[in-house]
């Protein structure tokens, strides 16, 4: 009976030591394919924040690359939870078996470490580049100057024709609002990359207790951990500032050209009717367009 026992209880022992080396094997193939995938996903980062502010710059290029970012952002959470994981199975009573547990969760840690730092330094760099996009969108999105609308067909017959080449009212404002949505749209895309900036901090922190608390020492981890964030507030502020100037510069740049217009309208019909000189008069619109 007492023999028995032994071997129920051995049995047991073997079992369970045998679920427990399967669960490692699992988790830390889980975790080493999470890795390679961020460190794949940092790589095509990379690539496509070199491509911000070159001709090769388009709403869908940066609409991917906000969508790989965030999904990037949830694996390295979704990869701490599993490495969590992994340092908390009971660890096995073979020494043997212990040393390569030690060293399998210090290979994993440091990759993640490494990829960790890749991913941040790749989020700054492109949180940088879209607050320069955001105080760049008013130019970028400026409306052509009415003169050079007006210099294509220097003259008509009637002013009517003349005066419908100036850019409605309600086109400036279409044009403002429009440049409008597109500074909040960046603005939003520069907070996330804040949050999730703030978010990788954490992980790094989270990464750094996990190893104190088992007693190993991963080079740095703490030196990775940092408070840097993207200052959004004085960002929006300028932005604010800047859109305020555009549509000021705006209707004095269409007062402007409606004077000129007007002026040359007026001093032609003068020259024309008083010297009968109509060769001199299409000459002076033409001049007035060349100077403008």
């Amino acid at each position: 009976m007492e023999e028995r026992g032994i071997d129920r209880s051995w049995n047991y022992q073997t079992d369970s030591s045998d679920e427990r080396g399967k669960d490692f094997n699992r988790l830390s193939q889980l975790v080493s394919t999470q890795i390679s995938k961020i460190s794949q996903n940092v790589a095509t980062i990379q690539r496509m924040v070199a491509q911000l502010g070159t001709t090769q710059d388009s709403e869908h290029l940066r609409q991917n690359l906000h969508e790989i970012q965030h999904f990037t952002h949830t694996l390295s959470q979704t990869t701490m939870e599993s490495l969590k994981n992994l340092s908390s199975l009971p660890s096995p009573s073979n020494a043997s078996e212990q040393r390569q547990w030690k060293l399998q969760r210090e290979r994993l840690t440091n990759d993640f470490s490494v990829v960790l730092n890749n991913f941040q330094a790749v989020q700054r760099s492109a949180a940088q580049k879209e607050k320069v996009s955001v105080l760049r969108a008013r130019v970028d999105s400026g409306i052509g100057g009415v003169s050079f609308l007006f210099c294509e067909n220097p003259f008509n017959e009637n002013a009517s024709e003349l005066t419908a080449n100036v850019v409605p009212q309600e086109k400036l404002q279409i044009e403002q609002n429009l440049d409008i949505q597109t500074i909040q749209e960046r603005e939003q895309v520069i907070r996330q990359l804040e949050s999730d900036i703030m978010d990788v901090n954490q992980i790094f922190k989270d990464l750094a207790l996990m190893v104190h608390q088992q007693g190993e020492v991963i080079d740095s981890i703490e030196a990775n951990v940092d408070n840097a964030q993207v200052h959004i507030d004085q960002g929006s502020t300028q932005i604010q500032r800047a859109a305020q100037y555009q549509s000021k510069a705006r209707k004095k740049k269409m007062l402007c050209c409606s004077v000129i217009i007007v002026l040359i309208i007026v001093i032609s019909l003068i020259i024309y009717f008083t010297t009968g000189g109509e060769k001199v008069a299409i000459k002076l619109c033409e001049s007035g367009c060349g100077v403008w």
